[in-house]
Order: C-alpha cells, then sequence, then structure tokens
C-alpha cells in the first residue's frame, strides 16, 4: 500500500494539488540529510544494475489445459479442487509448487451483483483443515466490510452457517462487527478437515455529488466514479496461531487484512455491461439472460479481490507467460498505458532481481482510493485516480511498482501486517528504488533515495520516528508510521545493501523469496539471511537501524 503521503516528488516539481490530511507534500522535495549521531551515513550504491533479461513475448497467450468436467462455470457442482485444479492460473515452472499447499483452505465462493439495489447475495462452501495441534470446538470468521475505519459504511451480513450434510450451526459476534464465532457440534480433531457452508449478503456504499472524506474510509469498499471496488467482500477465515485465534482489531491506518494462502474458486455473475477484474484468472463463463456468471481460479493467494465496471480502457502487455492488464477510464488511456509500462517492466526487474512471479496474470486498475495512492491485492494492484494525468508521471510509475512489489512481498512471502508491517512495506519502498535504479538509471535513484532521507531527516526533527520494528499499533499516528515503515525501512535496507555489496544482498532476498513462498515470514528469518549472506554479524547494524527509535 502507498499512502497518499508517500509517493516521492521529483526534485523541483511544484507541491502536488492535492492535500491529504492536511499532510503538505512539499517536504518530500526537501533535498540532502543529516544523519543522526552514531549512525552510519546512508548511500547510494555506485555498483552498477544487472543486466535485464526478460523472456521475449510471445505472439499469443500459452493455452489453458483442457475444460475441466464438470463445467466450471457451474458453481458447486463439485468438491473445493485439489491445489492441482488450480495449475491452469500458474506459470509452467510455479505448478509444481502447488503440491505442497494440500492443507490449505479451499474456498468456493458464488456470488450475484445487483447495480440497482448495490447489493451482492453470496453463497461459499469453506474446505479447512485443523492446523492448529490440538482439537478445537469452534471457528472464526471475519466479516471486514462491518469494521468501518478503512472500509467506510460498508455493510456484510451472514445469513447462514451449516455443515457439509446442510445442519444448521450456530453463530455469534464477537469482540467487534467485524469477528464471527461458529460454534461446532462436534470435537474438531487436529488434522481433521472441516466443511462449512455460509450464505450472505452485502451492502455496498454509493458516493454521491459529495466527495467522501478519509474520515469515511480508504475507498476500498464503494461504488465511485463509476468503478465498484470490493476489497474482502466474503466472510474469510480468521488466522489460528500460536494457541489462539487472530482476532486484532482493523486499524485505524496501514494494511486491515491479516490472513494465510488459500485456494479459491469464485463464481461472479454480474449484468453483461460489466468487466470483471479479479484475481487470479477467469477459466470460464456463462451467459444467462442479460447477465455472465465469471468463473475465475485464484492459485494460492491470501485473499480475492474484485472490482468491476461498465467503462474502462484496457492495455494489455505479456512477459513471457505472464499477462499484466491495465484498466483505466476511458479518457485516461495514455496513463494506463504508462501504468501498463510501469508494471510491465517492474515484473521483469522483480523475476530478475528476487525470483519469478508464480502467475499468469497482474491486473492494474485506477480506482478512485482516499488518502491512499495504491493498495495492493493478490494478482491485483490499484492506482489512484489522482495519478492518471501527465503532469504525475512519476508519483504513477513509482506507486505502481511499489503496489507490485507487494505481489512479491505480502503476496508469494507473507507476513504479519499487523505486527511487523516494515517486512513488507519497507522491502516493497525498497524494491520500487530498485526498480528505478534498474529502469530510469543511476542518477533517478540517487534522487528518490535524497527524498527518502528527507522524510526520514524531518520525522527525526519532529521526535516522530520509531524503530523500524514496531508494530502498526505502537504509532502514534499515520505519518509516523510511514516515516518509520517505509521510509527509515527502506533506507535500513539500501545502507546494508551498500555495507554487505550487491551478490550477498540479492542472494538473501532470493533465498527469502524461496524459502517463504507461501508461507508467513517472520523478521528474524530474514535478518538471519541476510547475515548469513554477508558472512559476519550484524547484530549492531540490527539495532541501529531495525530495533532502536
Amino acid at each position: 500500500m502507498v499512502k497518499a503521503e508517500d509517493a516521492p516528488t521529483p526534485m523541483g516539481a511544484r507541491v502536488a494539488r492535492w492535500l491529504v490530511w492536511g499532510v503538505m507534500l512539499a517536504a518530500l522535495a526537501l533535498g540532502g540529510c543529516v544523519p543522526r549521531a552514531g549512525a552510519p551515513t546512508p548511500t547510494v550504491i555506485a555498483s552498477p544494475a544487472p543486466s535485464l533479461t526478460p523472456i521475449p513475448p510471445t505472439a499469443t497467450p500459452t493455452p489453458l489445459p483442457p475444460t475441466a468436467t464438470p463445467d466450471p462455470a457451474v458453481p458447486f457442482a463439485a468438491p473445493p479442487l485439489e491445489p492441482r485444479g488450480h495449475a491452469s492460473v500458474m506459470i509452467p515452472s510455479a505448478i509444481s509448487y502447488l503440491d505442497g499447499l494440500g492443507d490449505a483452505p479451499r474456498y468456493q465462493i458464488a456470488a450475484s451483483f445487483d447495480p440497482a439495489t448495490m447489493t451482492l447475495r453470496g453463497k461459499e462452501r469453506v474446505r479447512v483443515v485443523n492446523r492448529a495441534g490440538v482439537a478445537l470446538d469452534e471457528l472464526y470468521f471475519r466479516l471486514y466490510p462491518n469494521s468501518g475505519r478503512l472500509y467506510g459504511p460498508a455493510h456484510l451480513e451472514l445469513t447462514q452457517v451449516a455443515d457439509d450434510a446442510g445442519h444448521a450451526l450456530s453463530w455469534s459476534a464477537g469482540a467487534d462487527a467485524s469477528v464471527v464465532r461458529v460454534a461446532l457440534p462436534v470435537r474438531w480433531e487436529a488434522g481433521d478437515a472441516q466443511v462449512l457452508t455460509l450464505e450472505w449478503q452485502a451492502t455496498i456504499p454509493v458516493e454521491g455529488d459529495r466527495p467522501w472524506t478519509r474520515e469515511q474510509g480508504y475507498g476500498i469498499f464503494r461504488q465511485a466514479e463509476g468503478l465498484i471496488v470490493l476489497a474482502e467482500w466474503f466472510p474469510l477465515l480468521a488466522v489460528y496461531e500460536d494457541g489462539g485465534w487472530r482476532l486484532d482489531a482493523v486499524p485505524e491506518w496501514g494494511d486491515p487484512v491479516y490472513s494465510e494462502i488459500a485456494f479459491y474458486e469464485v463464481w461472479f455473475t454480474a449484468p453483461e455491461a460489466y468487466t470483471i477484474v479479479a484475481t487470479g484468472g477467469e477459466v470460464a463463463s456463462a451467459h444467462v439472460g442479460g447477465s455472465v456468471t465469471h468463473a475465475f481460479r485464484s492459485g494460492p493467494a491470501r485473499d480475492f479481490f474484485v472490482a468491476l465496471g461498465t467503462s474502462l480502457s484496457t492495455a494489455t502487455a505479456r512477459i513471457g507467460d505472464v499477462t499484466v492488464r491495465s484498466y483505466a477510464h476511458p479518457g485516461h488511456g495514455a496513463s494506463g498505458a504508462e501504468a501498463l509500462a510501469a508494471g510491465r517492466d517492474a515484473v521483469t526487474v522483480y523475476g530478475n532481481r528476487f525470483g519469478p512471479y508464480p502467475y499468469r496474470e497482474l491486473d492494474i486498475v485506477e480506482a478512485p482510493l482516499i488518502g491512499l495512492l495504491g493498495m495492493e491485492y493478490p494478482g491485483v494492484v490499484l492506482v489512484s485516480d489522482a495519478l492518471y494525468t501527465p503532469a504525475e508521471k512519476w508519483r504513477l510509475d513509482i506507486t505502481t511498482a511499489h503496489e507490485v512489489a507487494h505481489q512479491w512481498w505480502y503476496g508469494v512471502v507473507g507476513n504479519d501486517i499487523l505486527r511487523e508491517p516494515w517486512l513488507d512495506e519497507a522491502l516493497a519502498t525498497f524494491s520500487s528504488g530498485v526498480y528505478v535504479q534498474d529502469i530510469m538509471g543511476s542518477e533517478a535513484f540517487r534522487s528518490q533515495y535524497d527524498q527518502w532521507v528527507a522524510r526520514y531527516e524531518t520525522g527525526q526533527r519532529n521526535g516522530t520516528v520509531g524503530a523500524v520494528t514496531w508494530p502498526v499499533g505502537r504509532f502514534r499516528t499515520s505519518w509516523d508510521y510511514v516515516t518509520t515503515v517505509y521510509y527509515k525501512g527502506a533506507i535500513a535496507l539500501q545502507t546494508l545493501r551498500t555495507d554487505i555489496g550487491d551478490d550477498a544482498f540479492f542472494r538473501a532476498l532470493r533465498r527469502h523469496y524461496e524459502q517463504s513462498r507461501f508461507k508467513v515470514a517472520r523478521g528474524q528469518d530474514l535478518l538471519a539471511l541476510l547475515e548469513q549472506e554477508a558472512g559476519r554479524d550484524l547484530d549492531d547494524f540490527y539495532r541501529r537501524w531495525f530495533f532502536s527509535e
């Protein structure tokens, strides 16, 4: 995610016309810095970037496997697919990754959108294995839109829960409206699978003539400016770890959802005039009257995102087996093409630096976000419509690169976004710098890096810089959070890169990407890998840059 006060300004550029929360973006244009006493001077590396070796584009898409039986466009016609059933949405070299994920949750969701009432009605079947190591008598689901805060005045109502035989189960509200506890009538033993069916309906808020403010959320669950954005639009399993269920309250800033890898089969029905953008890939469709049911499979994903609109300009690029699509308002075709180019280049850079993007599709969507420049979801990145003008080309490129980096750091390599947000946000900010260096050159990177430092130094002078490794809830304001986690974190990583050298640094990141693929990584895992590749003790560096204020 990129908050609206996050994206760097080109050196010497005028202050952006739009301001968020009254924070002046001019602070980002300050140059130079004076590091605090005793801290190593952050430096820009001079080593040349490796040559980029993108796979040559192919003329036509690689054909999908033959249509499965039964018809994949028919909801619930078969039990939830085994992981290998999602092979069609993975690049060929990543299909083998599915074999170790047999115990991951599997969702089947059928939803119907009614534009007249702005409602969704849905049914989902969830297969989940008890991986707690102990017997359980309950399950928890999260209804995130009910939390308000980042979601605005949305509402998601659970209407029925049943076991696989159709027997009704009781449920009750948890600590807040976003938490639902489902009581299990039979002891759920460790290692056993449980299949539940849930029915629900959701109300989608509509922005009227008066634009929403940040107090009404991030704009991630609403209809505005011809686009319907649906984040966490269905009941999502809570995470069980360390002897209990993670039922954290949604924070006032940052990313709201901590979730694990799962597999999704989704049937989304909407009037045929709507274009549907979603996680994963569309594998079938069926026309009924004036509506179309679009069938999607996700591959291993931490969530399933949907956006839809009746008037979207589309541009497409291919990088080997990966298709990158850009969706923009019809009048913003040039900026949509710019976002596509940035996304294509970011996939190439990160593939070379960190490891390949494992899915066949990545979508970039122009969205009417509030207080954000970008937001990441599995296989989909949202970029604020405020950036889709020629004057904002720099921010459009950097924001797109940041959000695409989250497909590596959050999507494939997961982390606890509430307790260790630096593990994806600092890495995504740093990765956007790698993108700038490899695509735009060292001078452009130096300009971007100077702006990270300017923001960090402003925070130091104001006493608002904390420890990079703090959880979200420890920061007093969004400004403090962003300054520390995004900017100080990116500077720390860049400084370490300079210290230990590119070879050791990127070997560690490639190992991190490989070893933590589809898992929830911990900060200590990455720090240990960096130390191993450096071949020396880095404790003093870590204390100074990651664990100290």
